[in-house]
């Protein structure tokens, strides 16, 4: 069982980082608190693109066929190219080597 345990608790850990994969549509509206502010066509997916309400940037679902989201990413506030708010140039931090 102390073999066990720690595995548990991995998967869980790893099921808690991705909570916005394999939800509805309609369970993305509810918990991002309304309609997305965009929809575009990315290949087979519909882009679901929302505000990040933790502070400015923005969060783009992926959406299949069946309205299912299947990946997601962010675009940080300072920044274009994704990561974490504040690694850009133009945050005032250094950069990443």
């Amino acid at each position: 069982m102390k073999k066990l345990l720690p595995l548990i608790v991995c998967g869980l850990i790893l099921a808690a980082c991705h909570p916005w994969t394999g939800i509805t549509t309609q369970e993305l509206a509810k918990k991002m608190g309304g309609p997305p502010r965009q929809i575009r066509t990315s290949g087979v997916y519909k882009v679901y693109i929302y505000a990040d309400p933790m502070g400015g940037g923005q969060l783009s679902f992926y959406v299949d066929k069946d309205g299912i989201v299947r990946k997601w990413t962010g675009r940080p506030v300072g920044g274009s190219t994704g990561g974490d708010a504040g690694d850009s140039a133009d945050s005032g931090a250094p950069a990443a080597p």
